[in-house]
Formats: structure tokens, C-alpha cells, sequence
């Protein structure tokens, strides 16, 4: 079974179940900048400390839709660079 989820709260659902059944492989899709306001700064707050553990901890493989959102999940999260894959939004040219 695969797990996947595409924002904080559905993230922290995934490693519930990671936890409670142990034998699910889990993946999230990071789609902006990691606990960031938007001007750029961090944020520091409990719910920002959680979620850098949860990545840290409850997922096999991270998605990024850009090099720069790999980069700053990276330094957010202290994770390898080698456990994010980016993967550009696809466009509909048509």
C-alpha cells in the first residue's frame, strides 16, 4: 500500500498510518515553500517543529514541483537531497 498526501494536515494523517500499520510505503508532493511567510521568513511555531519532523520521519520519498521547493524542503526539514525528487506541474498547451 502507497500513502500519499499533498499538504501539512493530509501529511500528518499519512504518518499516523504509517505508525499504526507499519507496512505502508508513503509519499508527499511539497508544492510551495516550506513554512514560509510570505515574505520569505520563516516561520517558528509548534505546528512548523511538528511538520519538520513528520518529514523528516514518516515519509519514504518527498515530491517537489521545482528544484527551488527541493532546495528549501532540504533546508527546512534537514533532509537529503537525495531522498526529493522535483517534478515540474505538467502544462496543458492546447
Amino acid at each position: 500500500m502507497i500513502l500519499h498526501g499533498h499538504n501539512p494536515l493530509e501529511d500528518m494523517s499519512v504518518f499516523a498510518a504509517r505508525v499504526i500499520r507499519g507496512d505502508v510505503s508513503t509519499l508527499t508532493t511539497i508544492h510551495d515553500r516550506v513554512a514560509m511567510d510570505s515574505r520569505g521568513r520563516r516561520r517558528r511555531d509548534c505546528n512548523t517543529s511538528v511538520y519538520r519532523a513528520v518529514l523528516r520521519l514518516g515519509f519514504d520519498r518527498i515530491l517537489a514541483v521545482s528544484e527551488a521547493t527541493a532546495r528549501d524542503a532540504a533546508a527546512f526539514a534537514g533532509l537529503s537531497p537525495h531522498r526529493i525528487t522535483a517534478i515540474a506541474n505538467g502544462t496543458d498547451f492546447s
